[in-house]
């Protein structure tokens, strides 16, 4: 059948592409397995204990092309043979699939029960010197529980299920009763169609036409979404107006009928290939670059200077030294409280000083000068806030196109400024210069 669609398609007037996949579809539907010999025919057929069949009954026949007659009367184990040959192939009995259970386990030979029962086929394959022998036996009382061995010369014994005859088997019966002739010629028209397909060997027709069906619906879903893009492609064709290639293009997509693709082949002929994906990465990597958002900058650079004047305020009205003329205050109370006869400054040396007036008066100097110490610690506090804030606002991208290298420079030099005067001097110059550039 695969030959003879072949040489068909060979004849047939279709565009080699065609040809093609439909010799590709038969292809990856032909069987791959394969008969362990050429054609095989029966040289004869001994059975014991199944069915109408008790002791063991051998049956000659001849081994060659031709068609066998058995003949006999009613009860003569007609039947019983041919299920034999059946179930010694395949292990299963199609008439009695659909059977009441009861009809089915009747598979035994009740008058002989001294062992169990056995088929043996002898069988003749082409280009085979000597004969082979299929054994089936049974290990148990159900009909399911038999197996069977094939004996070939120069092959040794081998399980049946290693012969790789599971295919052919299936397509062609090596044995159809009436019921299964009834059901190829007078069952259902798709069951009809599919037994009679088999036997014919169109199945390999069929699961190439299959394949076909499936790689014609994967091409017809490319078109659908090639036709939802186009429209896409039209607009950006028209916003590319002054370029002659957008033109030539859009007229040759945007006519009414085929597009003309030899056009729009010839336009992108020319376009660099190698160095396609490494440009367009390049120009994604440059059009993803985020520069500073100056709203923020001013923001950080106001409050930095802002903190800058509240620290250089503390430092002009003295605040700053407040802490330090607090901790001489407290020294001198400490020293008054563990010498109150003596009146004398310690530092000085000028008699009449400290006394019970100066240490009230030098208590009430100290808490203002702790509030005053406190106001300038949180000054500085802020301060230094304010610079991280400003700094934190600088980063480095992943990649830096070239023509931005000098300003991002400046930008992220900010992050390695200490002071923070000079921080707030720099930062928003090359915060908008990179902005601009």
């Amino acid at each position: 059948m695969a030959d003879l669609v072949r040489t068909r398609l060979g004849e047939a007037a279709l565009t080699e592409p065609v040809k093609a996949l439909v010799k590709q579809a038969l292809d990856e539907s032909e069987t791959r397995e394969t008969s362990p010999g050429g054609r095989i025919y029966l040289e004869s057929v001994a059975i014991a204990r199944f069915r109408g069949i008790g002791p063991r009954a051998f049956l000659k026949l001849s081994p060659r092309p031709g068609v066998n007659l058995v003949v006999g009367r009613n009860g003569s184990g007609k039947s019983s043979i041919a299920e034999g040959i059946e179930t010694a192939f395949t292990g299963v009995n199609m008439r009695w699939q659909g059977q009441l259970t009861v009809r089915g386990s009747n598979w035994r030979n009740l008058h002989d029960a001294d062992g169990r029962p056995e088929i043996e086929v002898r069988l003749a394959i082409e280009g085979d010197t000597g004969r082979s022998t299929l054994t089936r036996t049974w290990e148990g009382d159900g009909f399911g529980e038999s197996r069977a061995e094939l004996r070939r010369p120069g092959h040794g014994r081998v399980p049946l299920e290693q012969v790789n005859w599971k295919q052919a088997l299936g397509d062609f019966r090596p044995f159809l009763s009436y019921v299964d002739l009834d059901r190829m010629i007078g069952g259902k028209p798709s069951e009809m169609y599919d037994s009679i397909a088999t036997v014919l060997g169109l199945g390999q027709l069929g699961a190439a036409a299959g394949r076909l069906r499936q790689e014609a619906r994967a091409l017809e879903e490319m078109e659908k979404a090639v036709k939802a893009e186009l429209s896409g492609l039209k607009e950006e064709l028209y916003e590319l107006e002054d370029d002659d290639r957008a033109v030539q293009a859009l007229v040759a997509v945007d006519t009414a009928g085929t597009p003309d693709f030899a056009t729009v082949e010839a336009l992108v002929a020319d376009l660099p290939t190698d160095t396609d994906d490494g440009l367009l990465a390049a120009l994604l990597a440059e059009a993803d670059v985020q520069g500073p958002e100056m709203t923020q900058v001013r923001t950080a650079v106001d409050r930095l200077r802002n903190a800058l004047a509240d620290v250089e305020d503390l430092r002009v009205t003295g605040v700053e030294d407040a802490l330090w003329h607090a901790e001489i205050l407290e020294r001198g109370v400490a020293h008054n409280d563990r010498h109150p006869d003596v009146a004398s400054c310690p530092v000085c040396g000028t008699d009449g000083m400290l006394d019970e007036t100066w240490a009230a008066d030098a208590i009430t100097r100290i808490a203002t000068l702790r509030r005053e110490a406190e106001a300038a610690a949180a000054a500085r506090s802020e301060l230094r806030s304010a610079a991280r804030a400003v700094q934190d606002l600088v980063h480095t991208p992943r990649w830096i196109p070239t023509a931005l290298t000098d300003p991002w420079c400046a930008w992220t030099a900010c992050r390695t400024i200490t002071d923070p005067g000079e921080l707030a001097r720099r930062a928003h110059g090359a915060a908008a210069s990179l902005a601009d550039a």
